[in-house]
């Protein structure tokens, strides 16, 4: 099996700054997780800032507790992106 290239490997780490109001979080997370955070939002018809700020106001590890709901949503292990 060959190796997923860096640009589409899903478990590869990705920094990204998200803004919500005058609020910036820098968040360093694996591709698959920013893609399940993704769809979570567009379910709920919300941006990823807000969501990001639901998990934030709620939890202090941020990065773990995203990965956690990330996973507990099931979009990240759907198969899609294999």
């Amino acid at each position: 099996m060959k190796p997923a290239s860096p640009e589409k490997d899903p478990f590869a780490p990705e920094f990204r700054v998200v803004a919500r109001g005058n609020v910036r979080r820098g968040i360093r997370l694996e591709r698959i997780f920013w893609t399940t955070l993704k769809r979570m939002a567009e379910s709920r018809k919300i941006t990823m800032g807000a969501l990001i700020e639901e998990i934030a106001a709620r939890f202090e590890m941020l990065a773990e507790e995203i990965r956690e709901q990330a996973i507990a949503q099931g979009t990240a292990i759907e198969g899609d992106w294999l």
